[in-house]
């Protein structure tokens, strides 16, 4: 099952790209790009529908570099 958090914010993307691609006052020269990122967000969305999840399997999400995170200078 997809974490509703991550899933509304997926379904916010796609709504917005959909708004934009079909809005006239957007840039000719920008309907390539917002075409090329709708495919990609509907295909996550369609990906973590099947598979009921959002991570990779073969992703290790436990590892964690000991560097991770702002350091104050």
């Amino acid at each position: 099952m997809m974490d509703g958090s991550h899933e509304d914010t997926l379904r916010e993307i796609v709504g917005r790209l959909r708004e934009a691609l079909h809005d006239p006052s957007t840039p000719a020269n920008a309907l390539p790009s917002i075409s090329s990122k709708l495919a990609e967000f509907d295909e996550r969305m369609r990906i973590a529908e099947e598979s009921g999840s959002l991570f990779d399997m073969n992703d290790d999400v436990t590892e964690v570099a000991e560097d991770v995170g702002a350091s104050i200078v």
